[in-house]
Parts: structure tokens; C-alpha cells; sequence
């Protein structure tokens, strides 16, 4: 592990955790063998501090923490500048509306009329009747479609004006093992090791975004790469989980409905027969029919006993099928409509200028995006 004092990375990245925050921490997918002989694994101080116990997980993710971060850092500058006599408090809070006010119209009206291929209703006001709570069926089925997404890896590129080209990038190797030399930073070997990305140089933080904003996503299919079958998390010299069964066995767990009780739930369909003619025609799938014949078999042909993740995933037509698609855009209506707190909300008295909300959301993508 490289041993950098993360406070030498500057004001643009969140402080290392030396308080040890209880953050997720399972063993890095190297040098098991010596977390083996210390008795422990490696130090959760190792991290950024982020609101996100998780953030860590992975380089991407944890990239898009610290544009977060920054983004929160530039508004409240500006808000400091404008407003000198505000605490530091009421100045941190100010900027942390903002922050979430763009997420939200970044989430809701940028990334997921894209994701869905279609746009939620129109936003009219705040609805208290509405129940916002988060549903088993979203969040243990539905939403995990974007698991279809994860590439293999991401590429580190440089500027336009330096090429664009892609750059070479190596993590420290198991102990007794030789480790090639790859281009790009792959996903089941940085679990964990986030910030190594950056503490060795901090100008990986852009050239990563360089690299997620240039390459393509998984196709929206039902095909998952092999960094989440079988190699999501855990040491390399140790066997792995498959994230794809830990989902069907998740759903189990918490009692979320068969597949078709779930469609007569959401007003669809219901099917006779797991025949694959009847489920194409039903659900509209491009899955391959080589494919729903080995849904057809494993589930003995009733689809009554189809699992929810898999029934929901092979309805797949270049984005979340019918199911799953249902789930997801009921649930995103019904948080927004059921803040208060929306950013849209012209009654909250927190977000009182759209104009100027704008503006700034306008600046978020220019800045960072």
C-alpha cells in the first residue's frame, strides 16, 4: 500500500479519516497474507471522509464523492464572498441546499430521463399524501438493473490539448505474485483501494473523470461482467461472491414478491408459461431465446416460481424492461413529490431564485463535468 499522507493532496480533495469514522471496510483484493499474519485488515484511516460509509468502495465512485465535494466548496465560496458576515455554519449549511438542489436536477432531470428513455410528469408541488418511503421492491430488485452497466474497468486519458490519450496504470501487486502492467484502472482489483489512485497523483482525479466521460457504459442488457460475478470484493488470493446471486438471494431475504405477482402488482401482464414466444411477446425482451429457454427449464416452466431479479432482468430492451422500468419511475415520483424540501418547491423558503439555481447548476457542468 503506498504510505501518503493524504492532507498532501490539497484543498481539493476531503480530509483522510483519521478520526475512524466506522466506514465500510472489507479486506482490499491484495495482500491478504499479511492481514492474515497482523490479525486485522488494512486501516480504515486509509480513506477520504465522506457522508457515504460506502464512498470508498471503488475509484469511480469515490470520484464522483469528491466532485461533490468540490462542488459543495465552490459555492460556498461564493456564497462567503457575497454574504461576509454569515458564520461558517450558516455559510456550510447555505452551500449544502445548493449542493443538494443540483443533485437533485441532475438525478431526476438529466441522468434519468436518459437511463429510462422517458421523463417523469411534470412537476406541479409538494404532495404530503404521497409516501416516499423507499420500497423492498426498488431497492433490492429494480434498481440494481444498473448493475448491467459496470464496465471492467475505466480508462485514465489525458486533455484534449495533451492528446486524449490513455495512460498506463499499475497497483501494487499481491505479495508473491507479478502483476502486468495494464492501461486503464480495473474494477475487481480497486475495491478498496480508492484513494491510492490519488495519493500517488492527484491529477489521476481528472484524468478519471477524463476516462468515464469518454467511455461508454455496459450495454443495458442482461449481460454482467465478470469484476461482479465472482469478484466483487475480498482478496485475490481468496475465493469471491457473485453479486448477481447475492441479488436473487437478497430478494428472498427480504420477501419481495415472485416475479409475476410483482407484474399483476404493477398492472401488467401476467404469464401462462415461461414459453418463450409468450414472454417475448408479453414483455417485449431482446433477450436471446437461447437465453428464456434457460429461464424456461430452471424454473420448471411456471413463472410463479421465477425469481424477481432475474424475471425483471431478462425483460431487458436496451434499458430496464417493463417491470422494472414501473418500480423505478414510481419510486423517483413519489420522493420528489413527496418533499418538502424539493428544489422546485417555490414554498419551501429554501430555494428561493430558480433563475440563480440555474446558473449554477449551468456552472457544475462546466466546472466538473
Amino acid at each position: 500500500m503506498v504510505d501518503i499522507d493524504l492532507w498532501q493532496l490539497g484543498e481539493g480533495f476531503p480530509a483522510e479519516n483519521t478520526q475512524r469514522l466506522p466506514m465500510a471496510n472489507p479486506p482490499p483484493p491484495t495482500n491478504h497474507s499479511s492481514y492474515v499474519r497482523q490479525q486485522e485488515t488494512a486501516k480504515v484511516d486509509r480513506f477520504f471522509k465522506l457522508g457515504n460509509p460506502r464512498g470508498n468502495e471503488n475509484p469511480f465512485l469515490l470520484t464522483f464523492g469528491i466532485v461533490w465535494f468540490r462542488w459543495h466548496n465552490h459555492v460556498a465560496k461564493y456564497l462567503r464572498s457575497v454574504h461576509r458576515g454569515w458564520s461558517g455554519e450558516r455559510v456550510f449549511n447555505e452551500a449544502r441546499k445548493w449542493v443538494i438542489a443540483t443533485y437533485q436536477a441532475v438525478v431526476f432531470y438529466d441522468w434519468l430521463p436518459r437511463y429510462m428513455h422517458t421523463s417523469l410528469p411534470k412537476y406541479q408541488a409538494y404532495r404530503p399524501t404521497v409516501d416516499p418511503q423507499v420500497s423492498h421492491i426498488f431497492q433490492s430488485a429494480a434498481m440494481r438493473f444498473g448493475h448491467t452497466l459496470v464496465t471492467s474497468g475505466v480508462y485514465l486519458r489525458t486533455r484534449n490539448e495533451q492528446g486524449c490519450i490513455s495512460l498506463p496504470y499499475e497497483l501494487t501487486a499481491p505479495e508473491g505474485s507479478s502483476q502486468r502492467r495494464v492501461v486503464g484502472v480495473r474494477t475487481c482489483n480497486s475495491f478498496w483501494r480508492s484513494p491510492e489512485l490519488f495519493t500517488r497523483d492527484p491529477a489521476h482525479f481528472e484524468r478519471l473523470l477524463m476516462g468515464l466521460s469518454s467511455q461508454s457504459t455496459e450495454q443495458e442488457d442482461n449481460v454482467i461482467v465478470d469484476d461482479l460475478r465472482g469478484r466483487v470484493f475480498g482478496p485475490l488470493e481468496f475465493s469471491r461472491r457473485d453479486l448477481m446471486a447475492i441479488n436473487i438471494q437478497r430478494g428472498r431475504d427480504h420477501g419481495l414478491p415472485d416475479y409475476n405477482t410483482a407484474r399483476r402488482h404493477f398492472g401488467l401482464a401476467t404469464l401462462d408459461s415461461l414459453d418463450t414466444e409468450e414472454y417475448k411477446r408479453k414483455t417485449g425482451t431482446h433477450v436471446e431465446d437461447q437465453v428464456l429457454s434457460s429461464l424456461r427449464s430452471l424454473y420448471d416452466n411456471d413463472p410463479s416460481k421465477v425469481d424477481i431479479w432475474p424475471g425483471g432482468l431478462l425483460e431487458t430492451r436496451n434499458g430496464p424492461g417493463q417491470l422494472f422500468s414501473k418500480v423505478i419511475l414510481d419510486q423517483f415520483e413519489r420522493i420528489r413529490d413527496a418533499d418538502r424540501f424539493w428544489f422546485e418547491n417555490n414554498n419551501n423558503e429554501l430555494v428561493q431564485s430558480l433563475t440563480l439555481f440555474s446558473s449554477f447548476t449551468l456552472l457544475f457542468f462546466k466546472v466538473y463535468i
